[in-house]
């Protein structure tokens, strides 16, 4: 049996249906991701974070990033064995590419203001991951860190980085955060490899219900809102609820805004931040108030603007050069077939 998420769902499906509840997982992180930013982003508006939905945040810091990094993980069989030259080329188009890009699109929206003086800074924090787009770069840290590791035991390796982070300064963004991270990611790679267990994990109800039981006592017992070792079991028992409950729904009709938002997760990721800075900006230029509202349309705004756009890559080449590089950059070395729906899904965060 071939060591791809694929066989979850079971032999005799297409491709991709068996990628249909990995879809529905990355939409609904990239959803959580876009609500967290219209509440941090209120600040731009002069205006607080409602109670509730600080409360929210905080309860889904699990299934934002760490789900999304998960998730690569458990796409990386397939990654692998494209060869390194392809992996590599794959990886630099569909997320170096635009992390860069978007990179320099944000400086040039955030910088107006801040004076030539500023660049001193701000060149080098964004280009380090001082900006939303530090998933992007750790992503790809960690896709050149898994040609270095590629040979040696998935869990082995995982629990050295589980030790790195709890060593590192708590909330520290480039030490424990991406030791933790890295360490979600071979435990994603490793699960894939194993996909009789990946298998009867997501469509267990009893591992689904003791799933629940481990998140309710680590929301009750620890702090979920940061990445770190201490998270790891709500994290990976919040990933499982999840991924139960979307493997037995995933192609549902009602959840195909999901699945599309989850195969153009990049798409979505790179144009949310800022719609969402703009709108705030434009919001205490006009003096605007109440918090609920504000987050509600630059929220939706941030979606529907990623959703126009994703809808156009395949049928744009300009569209299409916004998220990932020129063909002779990708993958196949080819440019993505027009009718492709969102490129090539599956090499994107």
């Amino acid at each position: 049996m071939s060591p791809t998420p694929g066989g979850v769902v079971g032999a005799g499906r297409p491709a991709q249906a068996r990628a249909d509840w990995m879809d529905v997982l990355r939409g609904v992180a990239l959803i959580a991701v876009v609500l967290f930013h219209a509440g941090t982003l209120l600040r731009f508006a002069d205006l607080q974070v409602p109670e509730g939905l600080r409360a929210v945040n905080g309860a889904a810091a699990p299934l934002r990033i760490p789900l999304l990094v998960l998730l690569s993980g458990l796409l990386m069989p397939r990654s692998v064995s494209k060869g390194v030259r392809r992996y590599a080329r794959g990886k630099l188009a569909a997320v170096g590419y635009p992390f860069l890009l978007w990179t320099v699109l944000y400086g040039l929206v955030y910088w107006p203001g801040l004076g030539v003086e500023a660049l001193a800074w701000l060149v080098p924090s964004l280009l380090t991951g001082g900006s939303y787009l530090w998933y992007l770069l750790f992503l790809l840290v960690f896709y050149a860190a898994a040609l270095v590791v590629r040979h040696l035991p998935r869990l082995p390796v995982a629990a050295v980085f589980l030790v790195l982070a709890e060593l590192a300064p708590d909330a520290t963004k480039h030490l424990e955060r991406p030791a933790f991270l890295f360490a979600l990611f071979l435990g994603g790679w490793w699960l894939a490899e194993h996909p009789g267990l990946l298998r009867t994990a997501v469509r267990s109800p009893l591992a689904a219900v003791a799933a629940a039981a481990v998140l309710g006592a680590s929301y009750a017992l620890l702090d979920m809102s940061r990445y770190g070792p201490r998270a790891l079991p709500g994290t990976l028992a919040g990933a499982l609820v999840l991924a139960f409950c979307a493997h037995r729904v995933a192609r549902s009709g009602l959840l195909r805004p999901l699945r599309f938002t989850g195969r153009n997760s990049v798409v979505f990721y790179v144009v949310h931040f800022p719609v969402i800075y703009v709108l705030m900006r434009c919001a205490d230029l006009a003096g605007v108030e109440g918090p609920v509202l504000l987050v509600v349309v630059s929220a939706g705004a941030a979606l529907a603007a990623g959703a126009v756009l994703a809808l156009a890559r395949p049928r744009s080449g300009l569209v299409r050069g916004l998220f990932t590089a020129p063909g002779r950059w990708s993958a196949s070395g080819a440019p993505v077939a027009a009718g492709a729906v969102g490129g090539p899904p599956r090499t994107s965060p």
